[in-house]
């Protein structure tokens, strides 16, 4: 049959791609499991010694979140994987459709590679989850089932591109090369890209658990716990906009854009979003918290909200750029210790500059090799 014709070429496509860029792939393959490692140590240290203080109900429904949390993050970079095997134009769906190829073998085809790609994410993800985080019962596959396909769902339509504009607009950017670049991206994130949108309208019900928070002036703890998610979640949408975003900077290469220029316009894209995020954060707990003229708590909250939007571009080309779960990952990492830091100290805030300077010196010239 036609189509398992068709799956034997995408498998084959694939390996051969793994292996005219071999060294570039084990690199990343070992890279991506050094930082899983790094993940699953702190994880791991976390809920089992640290946690235990807190009593057993409140370490499962800690690992219940953590679980749910992560199946729906491995749901959402499978759907994004189902969209570019069905739209992207070098796709061998693409490529069977301009060769002639029978609509009901294309149909079988998208089928069988979506129940395929759920698999190979899923599978992996929930049997690891169930021996590690959360004892699944058979009661729970229903709702398994719904996480996984809302969040495919959400990966699905947020990596697919609208449609371009049938009348083109006018333009008007900076004459100067630096603010031209910052004033582009700007306009992308703000007008253009689905997965800010859907980050943004993600953070309303973390800005009304930090309103909940401060009205009721609970511990310091649940409002970092509250600004820690809302700058992670915003960073992961930067994140995915920028690793889409590299893949077409081809008129930027073209224009002569140097890397010095692209990582500049990147930092002051990324800061100036930071810094507004911790102003937000930092002007609710000053509305709802009574006796909110405190320093220091204004300084924590601040300066975590601002963290992980401002470690973006610090990583963004350690790696590889086009590899948005690295880039999540990485982030995640530094900003858990940064932030812990700064929870401890505000003086924390100091360790910002040098990690700016590493993320500066350690990127060169990486732009034109990405």
């Amino acid at each position: 049959m036609r189509i398992f014709i068709l799956l034997k070429m995408q498998i084959l496509a694939f390996f051969h791609k793994v292996w005219t860029d071999l060294v570039r792939e084990v690199v990343i393959a070992i890279c991506g499991l050094i930082l899983f490692a790094l993940f699953y140590y702190v994880f791991n240290d976390f809920i089992h010694a640290e946690l235990l203080s807190v009593g057993v109900h409140w370490q499962k429904r800690l690992a219940a979140t953590l679980a749910w949390s992560l199946l729906t993050i491995v749901a959402f970079f499978g759907g994004r994987t189902i969209n570019a095997l069905i739209f992207l134009r070098s796709s061998l769906l693409q490529f069977s459709h301009f060769l002639g190829e029978s609509p009901r073998v294309r149909r079988q085809f998208i089928v069988s590679s979506i129940v395929l790609t759920m698999l190979l994410f899923l599978g992996p993800t929930i049997a690891f989850l169930q021996s590690w985080l959360k004892a699944w019962s058979i009661i729970d596959t229903p709702i398994i089932g719904g996480v996984c396909l809302s969040g495919a769902l959400i990966g699905f339509v947020a990596k697919r591109q609208g449609k371009l504009p049938s009348t083109q607009k006018e333009v008007f950017l900076p004459k100067n090369p630096i603010l031209c670049l910052v004033v582009w991206r700007l306009r992308q994130i703000l007008g253009r890209s689905r997965v800010i949108r859907l980050a943004s309208l993600m953070l309303l019900p973390f800005f009304g658990i930090h309103i909940y928070i401060s009205t009721y002036a609970l511990p310091l703890v649940a409002s970092f716990a509250a600004c820690f998610c809302i700058s992670l979640l915003f960073a992961s949408g930067l994140s995915l906009h920028f690793a889409e975003d590299i893949r077409h900077s081809w008129l930027e290469r073209q224009s002569g854009v140097s890397h010095d220029s692209f990582l500049l316009a990147l930092n002051v894209v990324c800061t100036g979003i930071g810094l507004l995020l911790a102003t937000m954060t930092v002007l609710v707990y000053l509305l709802f918290f009574p006796h909110s003229l405190a320093w220091q708590p204004i300084v924590t909250l601040g300066a975590t909200t601002f963290s992980f939007p401002a470690l973006v571009p610090q990583v963004f080309f350690q790696i590889d750029p086009r590899r948005p779960a690295l880039i999540i990952m990485s982030i995640f990492l530094i900003g858990l210790f940064t932030t812990t830091a700064i929870l401890s100290t505000p003086l924390g805030i100091l360790l910002f500059p040098l990690i700016y300077y590493y993320g500066w010196t350690s990127q060169q010239e990486r732009f034109y090799r990405a």
